[in-house]
């Protein structure tokens, strides 16, 4: 069974040690909302100092595209379209998995 969009905010609230989800996004569990907070967060701070929190976003995302549903999956494209605006994008980068990697290397060609 793959994993729904309702599914999805109490992976992600897990997922990145050190980022806990607040008490109204744990009440609202939204999810873009909520993903977009962590890549923010791991952008402002990509480094050396949160590698462990970088390798657990690549491996949120890409425990999510392997088995998130077809909204999960427009999920986590829309997290890396954001990505985009990030100036440490490739700091973050490095981390993602085979299927994270191939679809940020789609992403990026929508980009001139």
């Amino acid at each position: 069974m793959k994993i729904s969009m309702d599914d999805v905010f109490p992976l992600m609230a897990s997922a990145i040690s050190g980022l806990d989800a607040t008490e109204d996004e744990r009440k609202d569990r939204a999810a873009y909302n909520f993903l977009a907070d962590i890549r923010h967060f791991l952008c402002i701070r990509a480094g050396p100092g949160v590698v462990t929190q970088l390798q657990e976003f690549g491996l949120l995302l890409e425990y999510l595209l392997s088995n998130g549903d077809n909204d999960v999956h427009d999920l986590v494209q829309d997290s890396l379209e954001g990505l985009l605006e990030c100036e440490r994008r490739d700091s973050v980068a490095r981390f993602f998995g085979p299927k994270t990697q191939e679809l940020w290397t789609e992403v990026r060609k929508t980009v001139p």
